[in-house]
């Protein structure tokens, strides 16, 4: 804020004031660009610091083309020097040096056309590297079901094993029950207990169970 104050005493001490007060942005750094931001925020008009990073800001000092000029914290250049409209940090991007500028020869078609291609340029390389983090994805999506098949095989195997185990522990016990039968009946056969050619039972009563003396010995 600019204030200008003049004052001039005349007799009877009178005081005359005249105050002017100027706002304005800071002027574009570009030789031959006179414009600021304005002072409402209608303005389509915005200004950018010079960048920090050392090679952009030297890209930057290179565009202007100031013999022997080196930009203060104050040096500002204006959006109309940009392609978009503002800078871009990317080295690729068209903007991320001004372009626009009066001693540049190249038509603003042609600076829209790279900005263009810039953005396409972009976009393949964003669904490039969308596809990727698919395909990986994909891929252990694949390696785990793979895991939990194989697990799952492996559990498979347990049981059946623990199947067969218990299937000759039965046969065994089977083997091992006729086995108990046979001589059983064979012992009853010899006893007269049993005719094992017909497979019956013979029944005999006694008078004196203890002695077993039958009663057709009476």
């Amino acid at each position: 804020m600019l204030i200008h104050c003049s004052l001039t005493a005349t007799h009877g001490s009178v005081c005359s004031m005249k105050m002017s007060i100027s706002k304005r942005g800071a002027c574009c750094s570009v030789v031959g660009c006179s414009l600021r931001p304005g002072t409402n925020l209608l303005s389509q008009i915005k200004v950018y610091r010079f960048p920090k990073e050392n090679v952009q800001r030297d890209a930057w000092i290179a565009a202007v083309k100031r013999d022997g000029w080196i930009p203060t914290s104050n040096s500002r250049i204006c959006s109309s020097h940009f392609i978009s409209g503002k800078p871009s940090d990317d080295p690729l991007s068209p903007d991320y040096a001004p372009t626009l500028l009066p001693h540049n020869q190249k038509q603003p078609q042609s600076q829209t056309n790279r900005l263009v291609r810039y953005q396409r340029s972009v976009r393949r390389e964003s669904a490039a590297q969308t596809q990727e983090i698919m395909d990986v994805c994909l891929q252990e999506y694949q390696s785990q079901s793979h895991r939990d098949i194989s697990v799952g095989t492996d559990l498979c195997m347990t049981e059946i094993d623990h199947l067969q185990r218990e299937n000759a522990a039965l046969k065994y016990r089977v083997e091992t029950l006729e086995k108990q039968l046979q001589a059983l009946l064979s012992e009853k056969a010899e006893l007269g207990l049993l005719d094992l050619k017909n497979d019956k039972i013979i029944v005999t009563q006694y008078k004196d169970p203890f002695k077993r003396v039958p009663l057709s010995a009476s």
